[in-house]
């Protein structure tokens, strides 16, 4: 049996754990540090919502939003489950979810395509997820 006690030592908060029957005081990482949320896993087929597309977005530097401010307005989108900003040729890579193929579809060319910012963009969908975390 573990006792767990949460003290703040001269700030940040830390995590102890007291072992028993030995008494032993273990710390462990700063729960501020280490952990930054707790989450569920969904079945989004269950939610009907089965197709996964990744889609990459050309950033159009001569636009009025800068990168950041494209990539938040992309992902306050209905639909847009992840919003990455990457290196290479491409600026950003989203995830899509979506009920079906043509749903998508809109979603990506009446809506992110339509976000200050996006000058292209090219769309994979996913066969199958293998891990996802």
């Amino acid at each position: 049996m573990f006792v767990y006690e949460v003290s703040k030592i001269s700030s940040p908060i830390s995590l102890h754990v007291l072992k028993q029957p030995h008494n032993i005081l273990a710390s462990y990482y700063c729960l501020c540090c280490v952990i930054k949320r707790f989450t569920v896993s969904l079945d989004y087929a269950k939610l009907d919502l089965p197709i996964v597309a990744f889609v990459f977005v050309s950033y159009e530097p001569s636009s009025k939003m800068n990168q950041h401010e494209t990539a938040r307005s992309i992902g306050a989108l209905p639909g847009v489950y992840g919003v990455h900003i990457i290196s290479g040729e491409w600026d950003l890579l989203l995830k899509i979810r979506g009920r079906t193929i043509e749903d998508v579809g809109r979603l990506i060319v009446d809506k992110v395509r339509q976000v200050p910012g996006v000058h292209k963009t090219l769309t994979t969908t996913c066969f199958e997820t293998v891990k996802e975390e």
